[in-house]
């Protein structure tokens, strides 16, 4: 009787602690699910969705709809460069709508572009946003061109990329009644077309370790020096660093491009990091440049022996 119980009980604790899932997204159709929507629709508590390259693109308000509480991930297998949610100047690429209930929802390696009124809207929910890009968003009748935080939204933005947004006023984040933090991240060449106030919303608290450049009338509040006490650096001309391949046993360095290319290096673009440039390590000893390491490198190592060079 006593091992019976045991076993209904140990069989109760299993129903009720479902095990995450990993859902893959994949245009061709060798993942789970082609469209990111499809896959949001389908996640259930802890699950994580991995979005494979590609533009995703939809006809409805939004391409992207998160209306759920429960917390999962979701992020790119080849990072923002190869993985875009794009509105198309028709739609906003990303909405997420919850409650005082939300759990948090992680995004990672995904660029969000080209939305209208803005890239990413919160509306009472929980979410961070890491080495996300939100790049060419434009509300002119309003504010949040690249992020708009509503109605008591809880937003961390980490290591991601906010440029070239427009916007009436906080042409990059707009916070209503909403917590943002802003972290490590990349800030550029956003406007603000009434004239006045910063691309980045006073509200966003805390702001550290940023890079500001190129923002019309400003960052966020007026600033004159280079850097200020939280680690954030202004700059009036945007610098653009990327990977660059040295073909060497650096392998990859982040450099501006016009030094990448001095060097006879491979410019990855602007933005790129090396644990995604996918540059290729030098094969030592590979004198004749084959791929491998064979008896022709140790005949022209012979043929070349003791031979001066300039």
């Amino acid at each position: 009787m006593k091992s019976i119980i045991v076993t209904i009980v140990a069989c109760l604790g299993l129903a009720g602690s479902a095990a995450a899932d990993t859902i893959y997204v994949a245009q061709d159709g060798s993942g789970d699910y082609t469209t990111i929507q499809a896959a949001v629709n389908a996640a259930t508590s802890g699950d994580e969705i991995i979005v494979g390259p590609g533009t995703y693109t939809s006809t409805s308000d939004y391409v992207v709809e998160v209306d759920t509480t429960i917390p999962f991930t979701l992020r790119s297998s080849d990072g923002p460069e190869a993985t875009i949610v794009d509105g198309e100047t028709q739609r906003v690429p990303l909405r997420l709508a919850g409650n005082q209930w939300s759990d948090v929802v992680t995004i990672e390696g995904i660029s969000f572009t080209r939305g209208r009124p803005v890239n990413v809207e919160t509306w009472y929910h929980n979410v961070t946003l890491y080495n996300c890009w939100l790049t060419l968003g434009s509300n002119q009748s309003g504010g949040g061109g690249g992020l708009w935080a509503r109605n008591k939204s809880s937003v961390e933005i980490r290591h991601c990329r906010l440029t070239d947004n427009t916007g009436n006023y906080s042409a990059a984040i707009l916070t209503d009644y909403s917590d943002v933090l802003l972290d490590s991240s990349y800030v550029g060449r956003n406007i603000n077309y009434g004239g006045s106030g910063g691309v980045v919303s006073a509200a966003v608290s805390p702001y550290t370790n940023n890079t500001f450049c190129e923002n019309y009338p400003y960052a966020v509040v007026p600033w004159a020096g280079s850097e200020d006490q939280n680690g954030n650096q202004y700059f009036y001309a945007c610098p653009n660093p990327g990977a660059c391949c040295t073909g060497n046993d650096l392998v990859c360095v982040i450099a501006e491009e016009d030094d990448c290319l001095l060097f006879g290096h491979q410019w990855m673009g602007v933005g790129a990091s090396c644990e995604d440039s996918g540059c290729v390590a030098p094969c030592l000893g590979d004198s004749d440049n084959s791929g491998a390491v064979d008896v022709n490198d140790i005949l022209l190592v012979i043929a070349r022996f003791g031979v001066t060079c300039p």
